[in-house]
């Protein structure tokens, strides 16, 4: 009997050696693993920095936010969180060779088409 991984198609990628190299395609089990465990990582920083930030602006021990959010509210304590949870995987799989934690302990790992990991393009 096969198992579901079996029907997995493989990424067959030339090496400079010559020989092809076959890479798994990760599963669905796999890749929503590395996203539920990015996901939990992604908003326990994003309330750590909101609190922070909330913290820092209103000079004390309250987290309320302004009656009247004003522009640094927004640049303080809304951006930062907003970025750090939209940018964490394009940063982190640029940073950590096409990995993210998540990634990482799912055993996923992120290439481009011709197997390298991914990076920044030059310009």
């Amino acid at each position: 009997m096969s198992s579901p991984s079996d029907s997995l198609p493989d990424l067959v990628v030339d090496s400079a050696t010559g020989v092809d190299v076959s890479l798994p395609v990760a599963g669905p089990g796999a890749r929503s693993f590395a996203f539920v465990v990015d996901w939990h990582i992604r908003v326990v920083l994003l309330i750590a920095w909101y609190v922070v930030g909330t913290l820092i602006y209103n000079g004390g021990w309250s987290l309320q936010p302004p009656v009247e959010p004003s522009v640094t509210w927004f640049g303080l304590v809304v951006s930062p969180a907003v970025g750090i949870y939209l940018l964490y995987h394009p940063v982190l799989e640029i940073a950590m060779r096409g990995r993210t934690p998540g990634k990482r302990a799912a055993g996923v790992r992120i290439v481009t088409r011709h197997g390298a990991v991914p990076a920044v393009p030059h310009i």
